[in-house]
C-alpha cells in the first residue's frame, strides 16, 4: 500500500487538489489540507488510497 509523503499533492474524485501535512504510522492515517478549510483533514490509509490519485500537474 502507498504512503504518500509530506508535501506531495493528490487529487480527489471531485478534482480538488490537496497538500499532504504528515503521516501517522502507528494510526495509519494521512494528514492533509484541503484548499480554503482552517483546519487539517485526516483519512486512515486505506480510504486516502481508495478516494485519491497523486496530482501531476
Amino acid at each position: 500500500m502507498r504512503t504518500p509523503k509530506q508535501g506531495s499533492y493528490y487529487q480527489d474524485r471531485n478534482g480538488v487538489v490537496v497538500r499532504i501535512t504528515g503521516y501517522e504510522r502507528e494510526s495509519q492515517r494521512v494528514l492533509y489540507r484541503r484548499p480554503g478549510y482552517e483546519w487539517g483533514c485526516a483519512s486512515p490509509l486505506v480510504v486516502f488510497n481508495a478516494k485519491f490519485r497523486r496530482y501531476q500537474g
